[in-house]
C-alpha cells in the first residue's frame, strides 16, 4: 500500500477514535445481548455463550455459559470499540483468571483470552443463532439411494440461506446453531416430486457433516466442505483492482484460486482475505494490509457480476475508498 493512502487511513482511524472517545455509557447498547462464542483451544473449537447486560447502578455486567454452567464476569468494560472482562476458570483442579479483549464490529466480535499459557483466539457473533464460521458457501455431497450428488448451501451473514440443487435455489428455513450442532429444513421440488428434508449435523471449521431426515428417518448422509473458505462464488482468476480514495488512486490485485482460496496483493504485500462471504452477487471480506510498519484492517462490501468485483472499503465502519475491477 502506498504511504499516502496509509496516511489517509490513519486520518480516518483518528477521526473514528475521536468519536469513540465520547462517554462510554452511550455506547453500551453496542455490547448488550447474547453472543455465540468459539474458543480455539489447542486446535479444538470450544463453544460458549457470552451475555452482556447493564449492571445495577450503571456500567456493564456479564456471564459466561458453557456446558450448562454460568459464571459471572468481572471488570466488564467497553471503551474505544473494545470489550474487555475477566473470567475465572477452573482447570484441572486449579482456579485462575483469564482476561478477554475483543473488538466489536456490528454483530461480530473478534478477540482472544490471555492466559498463563498464552493467548486463546475467541471470536463470536450476537444472537445465539449466528454461529461464527457458518456463513459462507458450502459444497455438500449428498449420499442417498439416488446416488452421491453434489449440492450447495449458501449462508449469508444474517443467517438467511438457500439450498442449491440441480441449478435451482430453495429457501432454507428454521436454520439454528447450538454450539457445533446445526439444523435446518428445506422443501424441494425436483423432478415433479415435493420433498421436505430436515438436516441434522455438526460444524467443524470448514467441514459440515450430518444427515437428511424425512418423516424422522435418515434418507441421506451429508459430507460438506466450505468452498474455498467462502470465496468459491467468485470465478477463479486474477483481478486487477483500482482503489480510488480521496487521497489518490492505487492499483491492487486479488487472486482467486481454483479451490476458492484468495490472495490479496497491495504493493507487493500479500495477505489472505478472511470472513469471505458470497451471497448471490453480494461479496464481503476482511483483509489486513500492512503499511509503514502498521496493519490496517479493512472490510470490503460489494458485488461480483459480469466478471467484475465492484464495491468499497470500510475502516471502522466508514467508507474510505471505492474499488473497481480494471477493464
Amino acid at each position: 500500500m502506498n504511504g499516502r493512502i496509509a496516511v489517509g487511513f490513519r486520518v480516518v482511524a483518528i477521526a473514528a477514535a475521536m468519536v469513540l472517545a465520547l462517554p462510554a455509557m452511550s455506547e453500551h447498547h453496542v455490547t448488550l445481548g447474547d453472543w455465540s462464542m468459539v474458543m480455539d483451544f489447542q486446535g479444538q473449537d470450544v463453544p460458549g455463550t457470552l451475555t452482556i447486560m447493564e449492571a445495577d447502578g450503571g456500567g456493564l455486567a456479564g456471564k459466561w455459559t458453557a456446558d450448562g454452567e454460568s459464571t459471572d464476569l468481572r471488570d466488564v468494560k467497553f471503551e474505544g470499540g473494545t470489550l474487555t472482562f475477566v473470567r475465572s476458570v477452573d482447570y484441572q483442579g486449579s482456579e485462575f483468571d483469564i482476561n478477554y479483549s475483543g473488538t466489536i464490529d456490528g454483530d461480530s466480535i473478534t478477540g482472544a483470552f490471555t492466559t498463563p499459557a498464552g493467548e486463546l483466539e475467541t471470536n463470536g457473533s450476537r444472537g445465539g443463532g449466528d454461529a461464527p464460521g457458518l456463513a459462507g458457501n458450502w459444497k455438500l455431497m449428498v449420499d442417498s439411494q439416488l446416488g452421491n450428488n453434489e449440492r450447495g448451501l449458501n449462508v449469508a451473514k444474517d443467517m438467511t440461506a438457500v439450498y442449491v440443487a440441480e441449478e435451482e435455489e430453495f429457501e432454507v428455513e428454521d436454520l439454528e446453531v447450538d454450539g457445533d450442532a446445526v439444523s435446518f429444513s428445506v422443501s424441494l421440488s425436483l423432478q415433479g416430486q415435493d420433498l421436505t428434508l430436515e438436516f441434522d449435523g455438526k460444524l467443524d471449521g470448514d467441514k459440515l457433516n450430518g444427515e437428511f431426515l424425512m418423516d424422522g428417518s435418515s434418507v441421506a448422509e451429508i459430507t460438506g466442505t466450505r468452498a474455498g473458505g467462502g470465496g468459491g462464488g467468485i470465478t477463479p482468476g486474477v483481478y486487477a483492482l483500482t482503489v480510488d480514495s480521496q487521497i489518490g488512486e492505487f492499483q491492487h490485485k486479488l487472486t482467486v484460486n481454483d479451490d476458492g482460496s484468495m490472495v490479496y496483493d497491495s504493493d507487493g504485500e500479500e495477505t489472505t482475505p478472511e470472513n469471505v462471504v458470497v451471497d448471490g452477487e453480494d461479496v464481503t471480506f476482511d483483509v489486513s494490509v500492512s503499511a509503514d510498519g502498521s496493519a490496517f484492517d479493512l472490510s470490503f462490501e460489494g458485488t461480483f457480476k459480469d466478471g467484475k468485483l465492484e464495491g468499497e472499503y470500510l475502516l471502522d465502519g466508514g467508507p474510505v475508498a471505492d474499488v473497481t475491477t480494471n477493464e
